[in-house]
Parts: C-alpha cells; structure tokens; sequence
C-alpha cells in the first residue's frame, strides 16, 4: 500500500517538473521574468519531491527488512 502511494508520489513530482520546465522556458523566452522564477522554484520542488519520494520507497524497504528480522 505505502509502495503504490509512493509510486503515485513519484509519478506526479515528475509530471509537475516536465510541465514546470516547459512553463520556466515559455515563460524566459517570453520576458515574463516573475513567472519564471515561480517556475523555476516550482521546478526545484519537483526534483525535491521527487527525491524524496525515491527515497522513501528505499527506506520503506529497509525498514521491513530489519522488522522482518526481529
């Protein structure tokens, strides 16, 4: 259960940063300075996210492993 969600997780952070990083280089390309930054910083919460996302699916793993051995 905590896997799927993790997967789901993951799949929308990398969603969000393609689509992220279409609107930052519209949004440069066009001059509209303020809306590329809130996409750049959108960006950055996307590879964050999804950092911890994969991150998280490895601790899960490791954790079940050790309460298997206990």
């Amino acid at each position: 259960m905590v896997g799927a969600l993790l997967t789901y997780v993951l799949i929308f952070a990398v969603l969000m940063l393609v689509v992220s990083a279409i609107v930052w280089g519209v949004a440069t390309s066009s001059g509209n300075y303020q809306l590329a930054i809130r996409a750049r910083t959108a960006v950055l919460v996307a590879v964050g996210a999804a950092a911890l996302a994969g991150a998280a699916v490895a601790l899960m793993n490791f954790l079940l492993g050790v309460g298997e051995t206990l």
